[in-house]
């Protein structure tokens, strides 16, 4: 409706590109997908200075402030210095393993990134230039089965995956740098009375240090190793980088710009779509929009009152990334 031609690339990520005088790109992207199923029943309800609804926070308030940004570019700006390009992006969320950010920005020029800004809804102030790793697989056990009563005494799959999972709940997990472990789904078996053939879970480490993500990975194969009287089979579903972004630069700008606005700046640890160009060396950082609570949930819900100074935040950030 702008007039604008985006494209669709092959990993389905919009992107839209302004160009500028110089050979200069800044980034602004948002990720367009969330953690529900297609099927969620989207109600927008409001309440006392809050709406609600699945995703109105992470990420639609992360991808409208992008929509503003643009209809503010066209309104005010006749003349770009840097090129901008604005990325509506997929696979942040949940096993997307950042697929959307990666392609992106595995196929441009990154000697010509001036800055990249990720949108988020929550938490307004927020700066997010440490960024948490994580590793996420799934365990699967297969047993022979069989009766409960005839067969007792076959290795059960359950069990051997509950012990699995209590030999690593024994690790070490250290609080500084924090790093942390998971068992988010177990699956298995097919009736009370029946030995169970196969069991199955998932589980994330997450931690601010790569070389802790790697320790724990090799204690926990080594977990398995043990494990000799079943089948056991170890997918790896994703991989997300840590890294620690030092344009100290943009970084200043950007508390600059919170301390005009009166936002409260956050700098915080997060796992972000930042992940991936931070551990290229490449300048990237977070920022929110607003506040919210129960995000990730059916409840979720963003504040009202913030999301002017959040948008302000972004034209602000536009404004001083596209001076000469």
């Amino acid at each position: 409706s702008l007039g604008f031609n985006p494209v669709v690339d092959k990993e389905g990520n919009l992107i839209l590109s302004l160009k500028g005088k110089s050979g200069k790109m800044v980034i602004f992207s948002a990720h367009v997908d969330t953690v529900f199923s297609e099927d969620t029943k989207l109600e927008v309800k409001e309440e006392e200075g809050k709406i609600f609804c699945p995703g109105i926070c992470d990420n639609s308030a992360g991808v409208v402030s992008l929509l503003y940004l643009i209809k503010y570019i066209v309104a005010s700006t006749p003349e770009l210095h840097n090129t901008f390009l604005f990325l509506f992006n997929v696979g942040e969320e949940e096993l997307g393993n950042l697929r959307g950010i990666r392609y992106f920005i595995d196929n441009i020029d990154k000697n010509n990134i001036e800055a990249h800004v990720v949108v988020e809804g929550h938490k307004i102030g927020r700066i997010t230039t440490r960024v948490v790793g994580s590793h996420r697989r799934k365990i699967t056990i297969f047993a022979e089965g069989g009766h409960s009563w005839r067969d007792y005494g076959r290795p059960n799959a359950i069990l051997i995956a509950s012990n699995i999972i209590h030999e690593i709940s024994k690790l070490e997990f250290p609080n500084s740098p924090k790093t942390t472990f998971n068992v988010g789904t177990i699956l298995g078996g097919n009736s009370v009375n029946s030995i169970p053939q196969k069991a199955e879970f998932t589980l994330e480490i997450r931690s601010l240090e790569q070389s802790l993500i790697e320790k724990k990975i090799t204690e926990i194969d080594n977990v398995l190793l043990k494990i000799n009287n079943s089948k056991i089979s170890s997918e790896i579903l994703g991989n997300r980088p840590c890294g620690v972004m030092r344009n100290q630069k943009l970084i200043k700008l950007i508390k600059m710009l919170h301390k005009e606005l009166d936002i409260n700046s956050i700098e915080d640890a997060g796992s972000t779509d930042s992940n991936y160009p931070i551990s290229l060396g490449l300048p990237s950082l977070t920022i929110g929009i607003t506040d919210a609570e129960n995000t990730h949930s059916t409840n979720e819900c963003l504040y009202k009152e913030p999301i002017k100074k959040g948008i302000m935040q972004v034209m602000r950030i536009f404004e001083e990334l596209n001076l000469p």
